[in-house]
C-alpha cells in the first residue's frame, strides 16, 4: 500500500493542477454541480476563485486534497462513492509514479478540463465531477480512475490534429467511468472491508495499467464515447482518425506499450468503430475545431 508520506508527496503537483484548472470550471458549471449551486453571484464567484488561487500560491496541497474529498462526499452517487475516490486517488498516484507527473502548464490543463467537463455533462457522469490532466510522457496513454480522474499523455495529444479527436478520447474514458468498468471487476464494493483495500487497489492497478479490459468492455466504451462526443457536438469520426494514426505508428514499430498493451488490436477497434459511425450519418457536419486545438497543442514541450 502507498504510504501516507509518499501519497502526499506525489499528489502535491496533481492537486496543484486540479485546484488551478478544475475549481474555476466547477464554479462556472454551478448548475451541474450542486456543491457550488449557491455561488451564483459575481461576488461569490470572485471570492471562491480568490480563495482557490490563494491556496494554490501557498502550495497547500493537503488543503486542496481535503477540499476535493469534501466535494466528492457531498455529491456521492452511491454508498461506495467515497471508496471510489480514495481508490481513484491512489491509482492516480500510481499512474504518476509509472508514467510521469502532470505538465506544468496552466493554460493547457485548463483547456483540457474545459473540453472534458463539457463532455461529462452529456454522460452518466454529469452528477459527479471529473478532473482531467495531461502528463508528460511520449507514449500513447489514457486512463480513468474511479472518482473521476482522467489522464491523457502528451504523446497521445501530439498524435491528434483537432479538438474532436481529443474529445473522442476523453469521452471514451468518461464512458469507462459512467459504466463503472473498473469497479465491475471488483464485484460488490459495499461488501469490502478496510483490510482488503490494499489488494483491491493492487488488482485495479493491474487492470488499468497492465492487462486492460476485455474486448467487449473496450468496444462498449468506444461506442459510448462516440455517442458522448456526438451529443456534445463533436464529429465522432475523430476517434477513428486517432485510431488510424495509432495503427500507422504501430506498423512502424515506434511503440509497443501504452495503448497497444492495454487495448484490443487497433485494427479491430477501427473496424468496430466504423460500424458504430453508421449511427451518425450527419457526423461530417459536427465540429472538429482545428485552430484552437493546434494553439494548445503547440504548448506541449518537446
Amino acid at each position: 500500500m502507498i504510504s501516507i508520506q509518499s501519497f502526499q508527496k506525489l499528489s502535491k503537483r496533481f492537486f496543484y493542477h486540479c485546484a488551478i484548472a478544475c475549481l474555476p470550471i466547477l464554479i462556472i458549471l454551478s448548475g451541474v454541480y450542486p456543491a457550488f449551486g449557491q455561488a451564483q453571484n459575481d461576488k461569490a464567484d470572485k471570492t471562491a476563485n480568490a480563495q482557490a488561487d490563494n491556496a494554490v500560491e501557498q502550495e497547500k496541497a493537503e488543503e486542496a486534497a481535503e477540499a476535493r474529498q469534501r466535494f466528492f462526499r457531498s455529491n456521492q452517487a452511491d454508498p461506495a462513492y467515497e471508496f471510489q475516490t480514495v481508490a481513484g486517488d491512489h491509482l492516480s498516484v500510481e499512474g504518476f509514479k509509472r508514467y510521469g507527473l502532470p505538465l506544468e502548464n496552466k493554460a493547457l490543463q485548463k483547456y483540457i478540463n474545459t473540453v472534458g467537463a463539457t463532455l461529462a455533462r452529456n454522460s452518466k457522469q454529469s452528477n459527479n465531477p471529473c478532473y482531467f490532466t495531461v502528463i508528460k510522457n511520449p507514449s500513447y496513454l489514457s486512463w480513468a480512475c474511479p472518482g473521476g480522474v482522467v489522464v491523457v499523455s502528451s504523446g497521445l495529444l501530439k498524435v491528434m490534429e483537432d479538438e474532436s479527436e481529443l474529445a473522442c478520447v476523453l469521452a471514451r474514458e468518461i464512458a469507462h467511468l459512467s459504466r463503472k468498468d473498473l469497479l465491475r471487476t471488483l464485484g460488490r464494493i459495499k461488501d469490502l472491508k478496510k483490510e482488503s483495500y490494499e489488494g483491491v487497489i493492487k488488482n485495479m492497478a493491474a487492470t488499468l495499467f497492465e492487462t486492460g479490459f476485455s474486448q467487449e468492455t473496450e468496444f462498449a466504451a468506444d461506442a459510448f464515447g462516440m455517442e458522448i462526443a456526438y451529443k456534445t457536438g463533436y464529429d465522432p469520426a475523430g476517434y477513428i482518425r486517432v485510431l488510424e494514426r495509432l495503427e500507422a505508428e504501430k506498423s512502424r514499430g515506434s511503440q509497443k506499450e501504452g495503448w497497444f498493451a492495454t487495448h484490443p488490436p487497433v485494427s479491430s477497434q477501427i473496424k468496430n468503430s466504423k460500424k458504430i459511425l453508421l449511427k451518425y450519418p450527419d457526423h461530417s457536419e459536427m465540429a472538429r475545431v482545428s485552430k484552437r486545438f493546434s494553439d494548445y497543442k503547440g504548448m506541449i514541450p518537446e
